[in-house]
C-alpha cells in the first residue's frame, strides 16, 4: 500500500514539475533573447572601443552580483544576475581622481575621455547602430522562414464608423494608409493610430481590378482614446467562437467551435466566399438559416480547412458533416451615427440586453448573464446605453439594484440583482469608465416589449409616437396576426408601408389595448428590398457631402444617414435609384418618386446578425532570396525605428496616444512569454521590434543613456572644450533617478493590468 501511495506522490511530483516547466520555459526563452539583444549593443561599444584604442577593462551582460564568468587579455567578461541590460566599461570613462575638489581623469592616452571627440562619438553610437543591423537581420530571417500575417483585407466595415461614411466595403484590399505601404492588417490599425491628430487618413485599396482612394476621418474611442476607423480584418468560414446570447450551443445542435461551413441554405460555400460569410447569411434570411458544417467527430477544425464542400473526398475521415439551424437576430442602427445610443424603429425603442459578461468581474459574481433583458437599472426603467454608463459612472463601490429578464429553457422570469461598479486604477491620464465587466447596448430583439418611444425624427412625429405607444407596451399583434420578436414586427411592417395597421399590445399594467399605426414608405419598401437590402446611387451620385462632428466630408449613399440627407434635396422629384437587393445579385436601377414623408429610409437600418466569430484569413509572407529579404528587413528596422519617434511625437506633443500604451519591463515579459510560446519566427520578430526600440530610446537626449552623451560630445564639438565633469555627473544623475521612476510607474502601470 505504501508503494502505491509513494508511486501516486512520485507521479504528483512529476506532473507538478512539469506544469512549473511548461509555465516557465517561455518567459527563460524570451530571458535569453532579451540578453542577445543586449549583447548586440553592448557588442558594438567594446569593438569600436577595441578599434579606436581604448582598453575595455569589462564587458558585462546584465547587472548585479556576477554569476559567471571569464578573463582574456586585459577585459573580464562577466554574465550577471539581472539579465535586463549590460555595460561596456572602459578607462577613463568613469576612473576618476579625486585629489584636489576637482574631478579630473588619469592622464592615460587609452583612457576614453582622452581619445578624440569623432572617436567617442563612433564609440557611443556604435550600440544603437548594432541595434538597428540586429533588428534587420532579425526581420530577414523572419522573412526567409516564413511570417503567418492577417491579410491586409476589410472584413468588416462596422456601420455608421468613419470607414463606412468614406465609403471602404468588405472586400477591400488595402495597398496604402498614408503613403505608408500595406504588407499585413497590423500595418493598417499601426498607421491609423499614428495618424496626426484631428487629420483624415488617405486609404489606397484594391477593390476588384480597380485602385481607388479614399479620405477617412477616424474617431477617437471614448474609453481608450485610440483613434480608430471601424473596420476589422478578412474573415475564413471557420468558426472560432459561438456567441451566448443566442442560447443555442452544440449541445443542442448548434454551432461549435472549429465547425467549417460548408453550405448555407444548400448553398454551397467556397473558402473564396469566407469574407462574406455575413453578407451571405442574411441573404438566407428572413426565419431561420440551414448550416452545414464539417466537423470533426474528436472535436477541433477539419484536417484541411480550404477543401471546397463539393470534394469530400478530401476531408479527413474523423470529419462528419452537419446541419444545423440558426436564428438571426435583428440590429437595428441608429437614424444618426453621431447620436449613436438613440436606436429605434419608426420610435420604437427595444430593450437592452447584456451581450456578455467577463469572467470574474463584478457582473459576474452579481450574477448578471448574456441574454439578460434590462429591464431596471437603478432608479432609471427601461435604460438606454448611456443611463446605464451615468449610472455606473456615478455608483462607484455602491451596490446598484438592476432588475432584468431571464430566460431559461422557455421559461421567462424577472430576476433583482445587485451590482457594485469597481473604478480602474490608473496614475496619470484621463479617467477611465468604471468597469462592471458586461458588454451593453444590444437590442433585446426577442422580446416586443419596448423600452421607450421616440418623439420625432428631423422634427417630425414619428410613428409610434402618432399611435400613443408608451414605454413598457408589450406589442402582441399587428394587423390581427400574432407577433413574437421584431422579426416579425419589421417583416408585418414591411408588407404594410403605405398604409395604417391595427396594433395589438399590452400595456405595463397588463390591459390590452389596441391602436393604429401608419407605416411610411421607404425607398427600401418601394424598391421591394428585404432586410439587408442596399442603395448605392441616387440620381447618379454614389455619394454626398454632410457635416459630421464638426467637419464637411463626402460620404457614401450606403450610408442610411447619408442616404436620408440626400434624399431631402430631392424631394418632389422622380430619381433613378441603383440598389442590389441581396449579396451577389447584379445592380438594378428603378425610378423612385421622392416625398416629404418617405425621406426615412428606416428599412435600411436593419440587419440580421448571426450567433457565430469566423476566424481571421491569414497568410505566409516569406521571401527565399536573401538579398531581397535582407532590403525588406532593412525597411522594417526603419519603419519601426520611426514608429517610437512616432510614437513619442503623438505622446508628448499631439497627446493623441496615452501614456498607458507603454509597457515596462512586466508588460514587455508577459508579451514576450506570449511571443515564445508562437515559436520562433514570432520571437525572432518580437526581438527585432524590441531591438529596434532600443536603439531609438538608447539615442534620445536624455542623460546617462547613448543620447544624452552625444549631446555632451555634439557640445564639446562646438566649444572646443569638455562639459564640466561636475555637470556631466550632476545629470547622469538626475537622469538616473528620472529613468527610475519611470520604470517604476510603467512597472505599476502593468501590473495593474
Amino acid at each position: 500500500m505504501s508503494d502505491v501511495l509513494m508511486l501516486a506522490a512520485s507521479e504528483a511530483m512529476v506532473g507538478v514539475i512539469f506544469d512549473v516547466v511548461r509555465a516557465v520555459w517561455p518567459y527563460l526563452i524570451i530571458a535569453l533573447g532579451f540578453s542577445v539583444v543586449i549583447f548586440v549593443h553592448e557588442l558594438g561599444h567594446f569593438a569600436v572601443a577595441k578599434w579606436a584604442g581604448v582598453r575595455v577593462d569589462k564587458f558585462a551582460i546584465g547587472f548585479g552580483r556576477e554569476l559567471f564568468g571569464f578573463t582574456r587579455g586585459e577585459t573580464r567578461y562577466s554574465f550577471n544576475l539581472l539579465p535586463l541590460g549590460g555595460y561596456v566599461k572602459m578607462l577613463g570613462q568613469e576612473d576618476f581622481d579625486d585629489k584636489t575638489n576637482e574631478w579630473k581623469v588619469k592622464d592615460d592616452p587609452r583612457a576614453y575621455i582622452n581619445k578624440s571627440v569623432e572617436a567617442r562619438m563612433a564609440i557611443v553610437s556604435a550600440g544603437v547602430i548594432m541595434n538597428v543591423i540586429f533588428a534587420a537581420v532579425a526581420f530577414m530571417l523572419v522573412m526567409m522562414l516564413g511570417m503567418s500575417v492577417e491579410v491586409p483585407v476589410i472584413g468588416q466595415v462596422a456601420v455608421n464608423s468613419p470607414a463606412a461614411l468614406a465609403g471602404l466595403e468588405v472586400g477591400d484590399r488595402v495597398i496604402e494608409v498614408d503613403g505608408q505601404e500595406i504588407n499585413e492588417f497590423r500595418d493598417v490599425n499601426m498607421a491609423v493610430m499614428l495618424s496626426p491628430p484631428h487629420e483624415p487618413v488617405d486609404f489606397v485599396v484594391r477593390r476588384g481590378d480597380q485602385t481607388k482612394r479614399f479620405s477617412v476621418t477616424p474617431r477617437n474611442d471614448p474609453n481608450t482614446g485610440d483613434r480608430l476607423v471601424g473596420i476589422s480584418g478578412a474573415l475564413t468560414r471557420e468558426v472560432v467562437a459561438v456567441l451566448p446570447e443566442w442560447g443555442r450551443t452544440a449541445a443542442d445542435g448548434g454551432l461549435q467551435p472549429g465547425d467549417l461551413i460548408v453550405a448555407i441554405n444548400d448553398r454551397p460555400v467556397s473558402e473564396a466566399d469566407g469574407n462574406r460569410l455575413y453578407e451571405l447569411l442574411q441573404a438566407a434570411t428572413p426565419g431561420s438559416v440551414r448550416v452545414t458544417v464539417e466537423r470533426r467527430s474528436s472535436g477541433g477544425r477539419p484536417a484541411d480547412a480550404r477543401t471546397p464542400p463539393s470534394d469530400a473526398a478530401g476531408v479527413d475521415a474523423d470529419t462528419r458533416r452537419v446541419t444545423v439551424t440558426l436564428k438571426p437576430q435583428l440590429r437595428i442602427d441608429p437614424p444618426d451615427p453621431a447620436v449613436r445610443d438613440q436606436i429605434h424603429l419608426l420610435g420604437l425603442v427595444p430593450l437592452s440586453e447584456i451581450s456578455n459578461v467577463e469572467p470574474q468581474s463584478r457582473a459576474y459574481y452579481a450574477g448578471l448573464k448574456p441574454g439578460d433583458v434590462i429591464l431596471k437599472w437603478g432608479d432609471v426603467r427601461y435604460p438606454t446605453e448611456k443611463d446605464i454608463l451615468d449610472i455606473v459612472r456615478n455608483s462607484l463601490e455602491r451596490d446598484v439594484p438592476v432588475e432584468v429578464e431571464r430566460t431559461v429553457d422557455g421559461q421567462t422570469d424577472r430576476r433583482k440583482l445587485f451590482v457594485r461598479p469597481k473604478k480602474k486604477f490608473k496614475l496619470y491620464g484621463k479617467p477611465e469608465v468604471p468597469r462592471i465587466g458586461i458588454v451593453y447596448g444590444a437590442a433585446a430583439t426577442h422580446t416586443t416589449q419596448i423600452a421607450s418611444v421616440a418623439a420625432t425624427l428631423d422634427g417630425e412625429p414619428t410613428a409610434a409616437a402618432k399611435a400613443g405607444l408608451q414605454a413598457g407596451d408589450r406589442i402582441v399583434g399587428v394587423g390581427g396576426q400574432p407577433v413574437s420578436d421584431w422579426s416579425d414586427l419589421v417583416e408585418t411592417f414591411r408588407a404594410s408601408a403605405g398604409s395604417p395597421v391595427p396594433i395589438a399590445y399590452r400595456t405595463a399594467q397588463g390591459e390590452e389595448r389596441t391602436t393604429h399605426m401608419e407605416i411610411p414608405h421607404c425607398v427600401h419598401t418601394l424598391l421591394g428590398l428585404p432586410v439587408g437590402g442596399r442603395v448605392i446611387a441616387v440620381d447618379g451620385q454614389d455619394s454626398h457631402a454632410i457635416e459630421f462632428e464638426g467637419r464637411s466630408q463626402r460620404a457614401t449613399m450606403a450610408n442610411t444617414f447619408v442616404l436620408r440627407e440626400f434624399l431631402k434635396t430631392r424631394i418632389g422629384k422622380t430619381v433613378p435609384v441603383t440598389y442590389v437587393a441581396r449579396y451577389g445579385e447584379a445592380p438594378q436601377t428603378a425610378e423612385v418618386p421622392i416625398t416629404a414623408g418617405m425621406v426615412d429610409p428606416w428599412l435600411g437600418r436593419l440587419v440580421y446578425d448571426f450567433p457565430i466569430v469566423p476566424g481571421i484569413e491569414r497568410t505566409t509572407l516569406r521571401i527565399s532570396n536573401p538579398i531581397t529579404a535582407l532590403w525588406v528587413g532593412s525597411k522594417k528596422a526603419y519603419y519601426f525605428v520611426m514608429q517610437v519617434y512616432t510614437v513619442i511625437h503623438r505622446m508628448i506633443f499631439a497627446r493623441s496616444v496615452g501614456v498607458e500604451k507603454i509597457s515596462g519591463p512586466v508588460g514587455i515579459f508577459r508579451m514576450g512569454g506570449e511571443v515564445a510560446r508562437r515559436g520562433l519566427v514570432d520571437m525572432l520578430f518580437f526581438l527585432g521590434i524590441i531591438s529596434a526600440n532600443l536603439a531609438v530610446l538608447n539615442f534620445l537626449p536624455l542623460p546617462i543613456v547613448d543620447g544624452g552623451l552625444m549631446v555632451f560630445l555634439i557640445i564639446e564639438k562646438i566649444k572646443r572644450s569638455p562639459v564640466s565633469l561636475k555637470v556631466q555627473i550632476a545629470t547622469q544623475v538626475i537622469g538616473l533617478v528620472l529613468i527610475l521612476m519611470a520604470v517604476v510607474l510603467v512597472t505599476i502601470q502593468d501590473i495593474t493590468r
